[in-house]
């Protein structure tokens, strides 16, 4: 094959004719021209190849070896000889009235699968950050229907004056569906509005948030809500070290730094702990009594997600509240009341079997993309950034 079919071939410009390459510094000139063809004349629908003249049209191209390629596209004028009407030879090279070819648009836009700026893209193809943008807004990759599993999460953001967004993933296949600007009633039905299968899904997993629990009843006739595993076994980390910290209180500043750099045993179970660390959690246990009591609650608490079935793991729960009840540590009636008001949620944790770590991981991600961009204020860009660097599409 000719060297100059290999370069047409690397360029994408099988439609062109290449009749010289410049290099410079930082840029790559390619003189294109299209063979000359017979046009319909647009004011009278005569035929005709007659050429008027010629102009030269810059196009950002696209990159190689970091150099921006920039092609000059030699442009015929023909003229009707019939209306004496002049016009430009077809091509579908690039958007009407743009300097930029499809393929650099392309370019600029499957960037966005990675973690990366504006500033960045814009940068690395030599057009300005507005073009990027008006580019970016042209495309949209939110779905239109819901499948049975969902999961429901809200994360901290910045958008549109919202303190809060909710996030809608699909966790079973590892998507994300979508995005509503709050977690507010009147933004979340609008969002669950918009899909058009409602009737359709069976499970939403979430953390025990009331608002959404009464989003599930309002929207979701068919669904089931499964309480997120983590969300729940967390209650318990959470009461054990409020007891941890309202007990080292009562020592000297000294003591009570020997005692935070062990809480880690706090949160292994006894079968797990070396001799040393079981001594010195019995150390614990006889200056905190009510310590003590804490940890054995942990443990009994951890026993609940340690169930083989639904039918084992709600026994535990029963003996569990009953436990706590009689101990009265006042940290632990948020586990109690948990497992009290939402027993059928985390029942379907061992019913189903279904978490909403993918949902946590995808919040994880959003802040990572928050940190580089500085902050993310426009809604609609950032529910396209989001989904695009997520699903890879």
């Amino acid at each position: 094959m000719p060297k100059r079919d290999y370069t047409i071939k690397l360029l994408g410009l099988e439609d062109f004719e290449v009749k010289s390459l410049d290099e410079t510094k930082d840029k790559f000139f390619v003189t294109v021209e299209k063979p000359r063809q017979t046009h319909t004349c647009p004011n009278c629908g005569a035929i005709t190849d007659t050429i008027h003249d010629y102009r030269i049209q810059y196009i950002k191209h696209t990159v190689l070896s970091d150099k921006k390629v920039i092609l000059k596209y030699r442009k015929r004028r023909y003229v009707c000889e019939s209306c004496n009407k002049r016009f430009y030879e077809t091509s579908n090279f690039t958007p009407k009235r743009h300097q930029v070819s499809h393929q650099l648009i392309s370019l600029i836009l499957r960037s966005f699968n990675e973690i990366c700026t504006y500033k960045s893209v814009s940068e690395r193809y030599g057009v300005s950050i507005t073009t990027v943008m008006r580019y970016y807004d042209k495309v949209n990759f939110e779905k239109n229907t819901l499948p049975a599993v969902i999961g429901l999460d809200e994360f901290k953001g910045n958008l549109d004056g919202e303190k809060f967004q909710t996030i809608i993933t699909a966790p079973k296949v590892h998507n994300i569906i979508g995005f509503a600007r709050s977690r507010n009633a009147q933004d979340l039905d609008i969002k669950m509005l918009s899909y058009k299968n409602a009737d359709n899904v069976k499970l939403v997993v979430m953390d025990m948030s009331n608002i959404y629990k009464a989003l599930v009843k309002r929207t979701f006739k068919n669904a089931e809500i499964v309480a997120d595993k983590y969300h729940v076994v967390r209650l318990g980390n959470f009461a054990l070290e409020a007891v941890r910290k309202k007990e080292q209180k009562k020592f000297s500043k000294e003591h009570r730094t020997k005692i935070k750099a062990n809480k880690k045993i706090l949160h292994k179970r006894l079968e797990d702990l070396s001799d040393e660390e079981v001594f010195k959690l019995s150390v614990m246990m006889e200056q905190m009594p009510e310590l003590g009591k804490a940890y054995y609650l942990k443990m009994k608490y951890d026993d609940i997600f340690r169930s083989k079935d639904v039918y084992e793991a709600k026994r535990r729960i029963s003996n569990f509240i009953l436990e706590a009840n009689v101990a009265d540590i006042e940290s632990f009636y948020k586990c109690t009341s948990a497992l009290t008001n939402w027993i059928t949620e985390i029942s379907n944790i061992f019913r189903y079997k279904i978490t909403n770590g993918y949902t946590e991981g995808c919040n994880n991600k959003t802040k990572v993309l928050k940190r580089i961009s500085y902050g993310l204020r426009n809604y609609e860009r950032f529910v396209k950034r989001r989904m695009q660097l997520q699903n890879n599409i």
